[in-house]
Formats: structure tokens, sequence, C-alpha cells
């Protein structure tokens, strides 16, 4: 008896499966699929280019941005430098028993009047070119310690006053208000020296600080 022959059953047929991201299945070739190819290719690929590029120049623009605010710190720092450097120089030395002493006082404060000028100066250009750094708030506290050892109590009390209006950062603030408060009780400002405390709110660790203050006011009243 003849052995009938087994069939091995054929796989059924796998369908092709669409890409996930809307790419045309190139697998097979031929003119159909090049050219679902290429209609894919014009109707996405200008997307493509585009994020690309904006991911490169967003990136590109992080470093750029972070080269550009390294150098303005450090031009700002320079500039800063200059202040100080500008500040210390500027109380004039003891001057010799000498028969023309007065002469070479005058000519010392005029010098000094001249340096404080130009820390002035200084202190400006910070102000208007660096605004988005902490430096003009530095100098601006060095301003006024200037214009207390010159005398100037006014004038320091313009440079604090700037400092609290335009400091970040509440330390800053903070101490930029309590030696405000004590220019003022210098000046006889009393009840100004007072607004200032009651409108403001001072970190725990000036409490004894703001408290001394608070008690010459007091005293002062």
């Amino acid at each position: 008896m003849a052995r009938s022959k087994k069939t091995t059953p054929r796989p059924a047929a796998v369908r092709d499966k669409a890409p996930r991201d809307g790419a045309p299945h190139v697998a097979g070739g031929g003119d159909e699929t090049l050219e679902s190819l290429k209609l894919w290719w014009h109707e996405n690929g200008k997307y493509l280019i585009v994020s690309a590029v904006l991911g490169l120049a967003a990136v590109g623009g992080w470093r750029v941005w972070e080269y550009n605010h390294q150098m303005t710190m450090r031009e700002a720092s320079g500039v800063y430098a200059e202040l100080l450097e500008r500040i210390e120089n500027v109380a004039p030395e003891a001057l010799p028993p000498e028969d023309d002493a007065v002469a070479e006082e005058a000519a010392a404060s005029l010098e000094a009047e001249a340096r404080i000028g130009a820390a002035e100066n200084l202190f400006a250009e910070l102000r208007a070119g660096f605004a988005n750094t902490p430096y003009p708030i530095f100098a601006a506290l060095a301003m006024a310690r200037l214009r207390v050892e010159s005398g100037d109590m006014a004038a320091a009390a313009e440079h604090l006053r700037w400092a609290a209006d335009n400091g970040d950062q509440q330390e800053f603030k903070a101490l930029a208000l309590v030696r405000l408060m004590r220019v003022l009780l210098e000046m006889g400002k009393v009840e100004e020296a007072s607004d200032v405390l009651i409108d403001n709110d001072f970190p725990r660790g000036l409490d004894a600080v703001v408290g001394e203050i608070n008690g010459d006011i007091l005293y002062a009243q």
C-alpha cells in the first residue's frame, strides 16, 4: 500500500506592519516603495531638519550665553576691583609738620576728591553696564563707606538706599538697610530711621543689631 506524502503547511503570510513613526516601510524595494518614501520625506523632512537645527541652536545658544555671562562677570569684577583701588587710595597720608603743610593738605584734599570722583564714575559704569551682576550692589556699599569716612552722610545714605532698592539677595538688602539707619541717626533723621525699621523685615541673624538700632531710635526720640 502506497504511503501518502505529508505536506508541510505553509506559514501564513505575514502582513507588513506600518512603522510607528509614520515612515513608509521600505522592505521589498520597488518603484512604489521608493515613491512612498519620497512622499513621506517630502511631508516630514522639513520638520526633521527644523527640529535638528533648533536643537543645535538651543545647545549652541546656551553655550554662547554661558560664555557671555562669564565674560560679563569677569569684566564687572575688573571694574569693581579698580573702584576698590580708588577707594583705598582716597585717604590722604599724614602730613609732616612743615611750613607748607597747609598747601600740602589742600593738594591732598584735591587729590582725594579726584579719586572719589573717579570711584563714582566707576560705580555709575557698573550700574549702567553690569546691572545683571551683583557687583553694583557691592560697589554701592563700598561707596557708602567711603562717603561716611569723608563726612558726606547724605551721599552715603543715597548709595545705601540704592543698594537696598536694587539688591536681589535678602542679606545684602538687610545690610544696606542697617547701615542706612545708622547713617540717618548720625544725620539726626530719627523719624526716617524709624520708618526704615518699621517698613522692612530683617533676617533673624541681625536681631541683635536691629534691636540695638531700635534702642538708639527710641532713645533719640
